[in-house]
């Protein structure tokens, strides 16, 4: 494992989780290879691999609401809580296998009856199986993109209005260069793809997902 992608889980550790080393969700939960992200420079052509957990959901609520709130509006939806990340932010699980993706948020398309659409709902994304570190990545709103020399506010205006992700005010996050983002649902894409896309310009040195982890010692 490269010291990036200690660096990512480290944030993602400390902004979203804390003291998050176990978990309830069961063995047996398909997958869905293919997917990844880079932790070093594009130019190197590494990324770490993903694997979509197809009956997982990552959920997080605009606000905390009452068990029987949050456990009611998943129900309504299909789903039962897995895991609780925190108190706005839930792990969930469909009740139908397979089923995960109709549930995710509409990125830079017209608002839908899904649950990640729901205005009361920040995000709902996919959940992956993080081979090298044994866990489940749980995709939310944030991405940290470092770049290779130092930008002027009205660049990382500039970057924020092309790909909808606004600059989360504690900056900068790791030295001069590194930056914090939050995609909007007025995105082009969730965090996983808008990092990617971000991670092929000249003046990105790395960019990838802050995910939240849920450990766990069983591959999909």
């Amino acid at each position: 494992m490269t010291q990036r992608i200690a660096i990512v889980f480290m944030i993602a550790a400390s902004l979203l989780v804390a003291g998050c080393d176990s978990s309830e969700v069961q063995e047996g939960s398909p997958c869905e290879p293919g997917f990844s992200y880079f932790y070093e420079p594009q130019r190197d052509s590494k990324a770490a691999p993903l694997c979509r957990v197809l009956d997982l959901v990552s959920i997080k609520f605009a606000a905390p609401l009452s068990a029987d709130q949050s456990v009611g509006i998943l129900r309504s939806y299909g789903l039962e809580i897995a895991d609780t990340v925190y108190q706005t932010h839930f792990l969930a699980r469909t009740t139908t296998e397979g089923e995960a993706a109709k549930h995710y948020t509409s990125y830079g398309h017209n608002p839908s009856d899904r649950l990640g659409d729901r205005t009361d709902v920040v995000y709902a994304t996919p959940v992956f199986w993080h081979s090298p570190s044994r866990s489940f990545a749980l995709l939310t709103d944030e991405l940290v993109v470092a770049f290779d020399t130092p930008l002027s506010g009205p660049t990382l205006d500039s970057l924020s209005a092309t790909y909808g992700a606004e600059l989360v005010p504690r900056q900068p996050l790791l030295g001069v260069h590194t930056y914090l983002f939050r995609v909007t649902k007025q995105a082009r894409n969730d965090a996983l793809k808008t990092a990617n896309t971000l991670a092929t310009l000249p003046l990105v040195s790395w960019a990838a997902p802050s995910f939240a982890r849920r450990v766990n010692y069983y591959q999909p």
